[in-house]
């Protein structure tokens, strides 16, 4: 199509509503078709209409996943001889097998492609999940970061990103739009505290954070789902918590791995009773407390601090509590 299309020549008001209709890779295709016409569609604000986004990297290649209400975008980049390849699949059909394209790097073709794309993405993503490895994981993000405004992100899900990218990730989304947090690094065990100084943080219903470790539980108390690592949890902490899970009409689950646990004397001094002890399915030994809920007797606040390392906070039914255990309230 040359500058001189009639179809260019068409009202903004009707090449706007054309945009409008168009999801991320119609406007990618449009943008290809002249200067004039990418020219128009840059200067609109014309939405990619994505719900799920996914980034991963390997060595040498990085595939971006992209997924809408009526269409599904794969796109595989890798590195070649003298340049790189790349495989394009929608909703499951091969649009070409293998176009090879010279003297480009495959990185710095998706990191173009990822650009276009987080310039027009301006609706709600439901799922995100970002796994890269450390070696191309700061270009890749330095994209996102160009963006210029924070991403509507509803579950981010981020995967090997030491804790410093980790962070950065994750204030690059909208905090009053993130609901669910899951992270996942190869690095054992690093204390990363300066995550819930996040706005995100404060915003949280689910959160599971693998293999990194926090080392204030309290913090914690605003989650509905929690799922992580702690340095160290002491009986004061287990009553704090106890005590805003039971007031928390969000409160659904809280399971801790902890180092160091407070000694079963001081826990079963704060709550004034000792502990029902019994037997696990995987061996090791629970030791319950159970709470009464406010303003509801079918149900209980359940916590067992077990024999390995795990502290877990969760409901049960009254019914279920066996007979010869305290309800504490």
């Amino acid at each position: 199509m040359t500058d001189e299309s009639p179809f260019l020549k068409l009202p903004e008001i009707v090449m706007d509503n054309v945009l409008h209709y168009c999801d991320y890779l119609e406007i990618a295709r449009l943008r290809k078709t002249c200067r004039s016409l990418r020219n128009y569609v840059d200067s609109t604000t014309s939405d990619a209409l994505m719900t799920s986004v996914e980034i991963t990297a390997h060595s040498q290649e990085v595939r971006f996943l992209l997924r809408s209400r009526s269409c599904r975008i794969d796109a595989h980049y890798s590195q070649s001889k003298d340049g790189y390849s790349m495989q394009y699949y929608t909703n499951g059909k091969c649009e070409f097998k293998t176009k090879k394209i010279h003297g480009e790097n495959y990185l710095e073709a998706f990191k173009k492609d990822l650009e276009i794309f987080m310039k027009y993405q301006k609706g709600v993503i439901s799922h995100l999940r970002i796994d890269l490895p450390p070696p191309l994981s700061e270009g890749i993000l330095k994209v996102i970061e160009n963006r210029g405004s924070t991403l509507k992100v509803t579950e981010i899900y981020v995967f090997n990103l030491p804790a410093t990218q980790l962070l950065s990730t994750i204030s690059l989304i909208d905090a009053q739009c993130l609901e669910n947090l899951k992270v996942f690094t190869k690095e054992q065990r690093d204390v990363i505290d300066e995550i819930m100084d996040l706005e995100q943080w404060k915003h949280l219903y689910y959160c599971q954070l693998l293999n990194f470790q926090i080392s204030q539980p309290r913090r914690i108390s605003h989650i509905g789902m929690f799922t992580g690592n702690v340095t160290s949890v002491t009986a004061a902490d287990l009553d704090f918590l106890k005590t805003a899970f039971l007031n928390s009409s969000m409160f659904c689950c809280c399971k801790m791995n902890c180092n160091s646990i407070a000694d079963l004397s001081e826990i079963a001094e704060i709550f004034g009773v000792q502990p029902f002890t019994s037997r696990g399915s995987t061996g090791g030994v629970l030791r319950l407390w159970f709470f009464r809920m406010p303003n509801d007797k079918t149900t209980v606040l359940s916590l067992d601090v077990n024999s390995f390392h795990f502290v877990e906070f969760r409901h049960k039914k009254t019914a279920e509590v066996p007979s010869d255990a305290v309800i504490i309230g």
